[in-house]
């Protein structure tokens, strides 16, 4: 079940929120309350993938691969998804199942943008630093 890591809140206007469980992470950003954008990674113990939703550019479906070089640096990889490997229903059920302690309104807000999510909105990125040492 999804838990909120409450450390991430931005003092002033709450504008960006983070949940958490054993299988997904759920970074959502608001522009006055409202979401904006948000980043679901789900399979994080197998096969990690994320959807990005963000709502002036649209969808982004990926496979990451970390990979510690090193230098002492984690990259991250955002590589090409076959288009049968985004199950929007499979995803959507898991987030939905996951999402008991998110506000009902935010939970289904999402819920309903994972479905609208089309099996090719893929992007193919270079390796991106993510943390030191991670």
């Amino acid at each position: 079940m999804l838990r909120e890591i409450t450390a991430l809140r931005s003092n002033r206007s709450n504008s960006r929120r983070w949940y958490t469980d054993a299988d997904m992470d759920l970074y959502i950003w608001f522009v006055n309350q409202m979401p904006v954008r948000f980043q679901l990674t789900y399979n994080k113990k197998h096969e990690q993938q994320a959807v990005y939703w963000d709502n002036n550019d649209g969808f982004l479906h990926s496979r990451i691969q970390q990979d510690n070089r090193l230098d002492g640096k984690c990259y991250v990889s955002l590589t090409f998804l076959d288009q049968h490997e985004y199950d929007a229903v499979s995803v959507a059920r898991n987030f939905l199942i996951g999402s008991e302690c998110l506000d009902p309104t935010l939970a289904d807000f999402i819920y309903a943008r994972l479905l609208e999510c089309p099996t090719n909105c893929m992007l193919n990125a270079d390796p991106v630093p993510v943390a030191a040492n991670a």
